[in-house]
């Protein structure tokens, strides 16, 4: 939820996850595409709503609301986690991060997200409708 970010709890969430780990500590640092980086790294980029200062929401002209990134002016946080050679990196950490945050932690392991095909090939034709316009393969 937009909240959340708003709050800062999607940021407080991830560091406090990783220091219950014993994980190195999160850097705010803009990394820009990650290829000058010499190491591995795990990266969580939040993408933060501006406010807005007049009568209509920023972004509202366009119908898309003010919470769309695409539209409206908003602040980008990037919290990168340096991962060396001998650290163990569980590939799981941000579903864990996240399930926590919106409640769903039954839903934090994968296996135990299973469905049924048709449930499966709705879920992937419902978001392949609702994500057309960003799909970069369908364009000529």
């Amino acid at each position: 939820s937009v909240d959340l970010i708003k709050k800062g709890l999607v940021e407080a969430a991830f560091k406090v996850e990783a220091e219950n780990e014993k994980y190195p500590l999160f850097k705010t640092k803009d990394i820009g595409d990650g290829k000058s980086e010499k190491a591995d790294y795990f990266r969580v980029w939040i993408w933060r709503p501006g406010e807005s200062n007049g009568a209509e929401p920023a972004g509202e002209e366009n119908g898309r609301g003010s919470d769309d990134p695409a539209t409206s002016v908003g602040e980008e946080i990037s919290l990168v986690l340096p991962l060396s050679a001998n650290f163990r990196f569980d590939l799981q950490f941000g579903r864990r991060v996240m399930a926590k945050l919106l409640g769903l932690e039954k839903r934090a392991n994968w296996r135990d997200c299973g469905q049924e095909e048709a449930e499966e090939v709705a879920d992937a034709e419902a978001f392949k409708k609702a994500f057309r316009d960003f799909d970069f393969s369908m364009e000529e």
